[in-house]
Order: structure tokens, then C-alpha cells, then sequence
């Protein structure tokens, strides 16, 4: 029969106990973890920044696409002749005519002066054998392009394994404060009646200090869950990319069900989801575009240029000469230079090709420790599910024995320790669990 006085002492303890919903941080808020990964792929700075390198990129290549476009160019020279300009016409440079015979009859010198002088030029050029380098180079920069967005994918997903690795965290920092706070509830019992038997000289003073002892500590380690579970809001927060003082609540952790897909299943799964592999095809496909462009170098750049050109306060030149032509310019002889990068960028290939066969086995060694690791996790939770129900009905039963019986306390006591011990290996299970759960829906590809 349980006394009065106990009844009150366990009615007090359960009014001052505060409940899960209202710890600190939360504002009532019920944040699924569903939204929280939604908000996280909209939201999140690191994936805006790489979105804006995308729209850059898209940028380059409208750039370098009007290479392919006449070049128009102007330039405008104003200044004078450091020393006079001489033409000489031999005789009869203009013909011969039978009143006046050869003109002009002598050789003829002509000296302009130093005056200040202008002159223009405005040529327009179109290139021919340099469009295939343009392609060539628009092709570059488009698979670095789809390399970006390759890699946004995969920083997606990293961002949605990082909301959901915090969310079941907080989940399971709430749930511990809940486990905590009862262990408070049971060690403030466990002082109060120690405290009675010790006034009535059934107790040691030392059973009353370790109670005392175990109640600091257990105080101790809820605000500690309490401050975890405001930095773990703080940083899911950072990942939504939202205000980090703004509050929320989760719901309680669900229990853990079984895996949806067998291991084969997973890994043909993330082989198809997974942008490491798309990512290295992408390379490959660069290096092979370089290959073609370390080729072009062979070719000479050819173009049909317009020119038009002006003088202006010179006598003895032209004012004005208007030319149209072909523009060749080559460099020969490249002292083996461009087989070099030829033969460097064939390597490049090679290399981007055992990448891809290596990152598709990596994905597969990640699924399968990934799915291992699930699954000893999963285990160990009904193990440490065990040891805590059978260590929180010690406890139950050791305090009522001290209720009946004073020089039980140490036993209960020690019944407490074991308590602590078993919530401290259940929580680590369900953590453990938990973040396995989240890397295997990494390494699957899911986001």
C-alpha cells in the first residue's frame, strides 16, 4: 500500500515535469520531415550558388557562340610623320605620250611635310576554318554545364542527407529529454523519501548524497538535450536557409520499419539515381572534346576580311583604299607541341573512363556497408529496447521497496544507474539507426 504522502510527492514531480511539445525552440510548428527536405532544396544557399554557376555558364556559351559572327573592327590613328614620307615615280611611270613623250620625262621624287595627319580603318572579317574551334569550344563549355547541374544533383542530395540526418537527431534529442525528464521525476521521489528515512535515522547520509548526486546529473543532462535540441533547430534552420532564431516542433520518432527494398533492388537503385556515374560519362566526353580541339591547331585559321582605309591632310597617299581578300594565319612548325597535348588529352580519356567504371563500383560498396549497417542497427534497438524496460521496472519496483522498506535505497540506487545506463544504450541504438537510415537513403540516391 502506497502511502498518501508518496501519492502527493509523484502528483508534484509529474506537474513540474515539462512536456516534449514545449521544450525550447518550439513556437507549435509541426515541421515534417517531408517539408524540412522541400524547403532545404529551395532554400538552401549552397544549392542557389550553384545554381547561379549554371546560369553563368549558360552566359559563356552565348558569349562564345557570337565568335562565329563577323569581327568588326575600328581603329583611328591621329598624329604626324616623324620623318616626311617619299614616293619616286621613274620616268614614264604614267606612260608616254607623243606630244610631251614619257611622263614625267625624269625620275621624279614627291615629299610630303610633317603635318598633323588622321587615318581610319575599319575592316570587317568573317571566319571560316575557326568555326569548327567555336563548336568545339561551345561543346566544352555545354558538358561543363551539364558537369554543373551533374553536381547539383549530387550536392541535393548530400543537402537532403543532411536535413533528414539532423531531423531524426532532434527527434531523438526530444525523445531523450522526455526519458530524462522521467528518470528526474523518479530520481526527486527517490531524495524525498531518502530525505525522510535519513530524518527518521533509517538512512546513511551517503545514500542520500548519491541520490542527490544522481538527481544533480540527470538535471544536468536535460538541459544539456535541451541546448542540443536548439542548436540541432539552429541547423536545420542553416539548411532550409531560413532565420536561425525562428522555432519549430517535430513529431515523436516512429518506430523503425523494415527496409522497402531488398540489397539488389538498392543497388540497381542507386546506380540509376546516383550522379557520380553521370558525372564521370560527362568528363570522359570533355576529355574527347579536347582531344578534337588539340587537333584543330593543325589547321590554319582562314577568314574573308574587308578592309577600308582613310587618310585624311596627305597628299601623297590615297585617301581612301577599300581591299577585300583572304586572311590566312598558321603556325607551322610547332616543335611537337600540339601532338603532345593531342597525346595528353587521349590520356585524359582513358583515365575518365576508368573513373566511370570505378565511381559505379564505389556506389555499389557504399550500398552494401550502408545496408549492413542498417541492419545491425535495426537489431540492436530490440536489444536495447529489452534492457531498458527491464531496467525501468527495476527501478519501479525498487522504489517501492524503499517506500516499504528504508534500508532498500541503496538498491534502488543502484537499480536508478542501471536505468540511465540502458536509456544512455537505447538512445545511442535509435541514433545509430537513425543515421544509418539517412546514409543508406544517401548512398541510394534518394533525395
Amino acid at each position: 500500500m502506497i502511502p498518501a504522502r508518496a501519492w502527493a510527492g509523484w502528483l508534484l514531480v509529474a506537474a513540474c515535469v515539462t512536456p516534449a511539445a514545449a521544450q525550447p525552440g518550439g513556437t507549435g510548428e509541426i515541421l515534417s520531415i517531408e517539408v524540412a527536405v522541400s524547403r532545404a532544396l529551395e532554400a538552401n544557399r549552397g544549392l542557389q550558388i550553384a545554381r547561379s554557376e549554371v546560369e553563368g555558364l549558360s552566359d559563356r556559351i552565348a558569349a562564345v557562340r557570337t565568335r562565329k559572327y563577323p569581327v568588326l573592327s575600328a581603329r583611328l590613328l591621329e598624329g604626324a610623320f616623324l620623318l616626311p614620307l617619299e614616293a619616286t615615280f621613274p620616268a614614264g611611270a604614267f606612260g608616254s605620250f607623243g606630244a610631251i613623250g614619257p611622263f614625267p620625262p625624269t625620275d621624279t621624287t614627291v615629299r610630303s611635310d610633317t603635318r598633323f595627319l588622321s587615318a581610319a580603318v575599319l575592316t570587317a572579317a568573317q571566319p571560316l576554318t575557326q568555326l569548327r574551334k567555336v563548336s568545339r569550344g561551345i561543346r566544352g563549355l555545354q558538358l561543363e554545364q551539364d558537369l554543373a547541374r551533374e553536381r547539383i544533383d549530387a550536392q541535393s542530395r548530400e543537402v537532403a542527407s543532411g536535413v533528414r540526418k539532423a531531423y531524426y537527431q532532434l527527434q531523438r534529442t526530444q525523445a531523450g529529454l522526455q526519458a530524462t525528464e522521467e528518470t528526474v521525476a523518479l530520481a526527486r521521489e527517490l531524495v524525498r523519501l531518502a530525505t525522510a528515512h535519513r530524518d527518521a535515522r533509517v538512512v546513511l547520509g551517503a545514500d542520500l548524497l548519491t541520490a542527490q548526486s544522481r538527481l544533480a546529473r540527470a538535471e544536468h543532462e536535460a538541459r544539456r538535450l535541451e541546448d542540443a535540441a536548439v542548436t540541432l533547430r539552429e541547423q536545420l534552420n542553416a539548411l532550409m536557409g531560413r532565420d536561425l532564431a525562428l522555432g519549430f516542433d517535430v513529431p515523436p520518432l516512429p518506430a523503425p520499419g523494415a527496409t522497402e527494398a531488398s540489397l539488389p533492388e538498392a543497388e540497381a537503385r542507386a546506380l540509376e539515381a546516383r550522379s557520380e556515374i553521370r558525372q564521370a560519362e560527362l568528363r570522359r566526353q570533355q576529355a574527347e572534346n579536347a582531344v578534337h580541339l588539340a587537333r584543330e591547331a593543325y589547321i590554319p585559321d582562314i577568314s574573308v576580311a574587308v578592309t577600308y582605309a582613310a587618310l585624311a591632310n596627305v597628299e601623297v597617299l590615297p585617301r581612301q583604299t577599300f581591299t577585300a581578300g583572304v586572311l590566312l594565319e598558321w603556325e607551322p612548325w610547332t616543335w611537337g607541341r600540339v601532338g603532345h597535348e593531342v597525346a595528353a588529352s587521349r590520356r585524359a580519356v582513358d583515365r575518365a573512363a576508368l573513373a566511370a567504371t570505378e565511381a559505379g563500383e564505389g556506389i555499389r560498396r557504399e550500398v552494401r556497408a550502408a545496408w549492413r549497417t542498417l541492419g545491425e542497427a535495426r537489431r540492436f534497438i530490440d536489444v536495447t529496447a529489452l534492457a531498458q524496460q527491464a531496467a525501468r521496472e527495476q527501478v519501479r519496483v525498487a522504489n517501492e521497496r524503499v517506500r516499504a522498506e528504508a534500508s532498500l535505497v541503496r538498491e534502488a540506487l543502484q537499480a536508478q544507474a542501471a536505468l540511465a545506463e540502458a536509456d544512455a544504450q537505447h538512445d545511442a541504438a535509435l541514433t545509430s539507426f537513425w543515421t544509418a537510415f539517412a546514409e543508406f537513403e544517401r548512398v541510394t540516391g534518394v533525395r
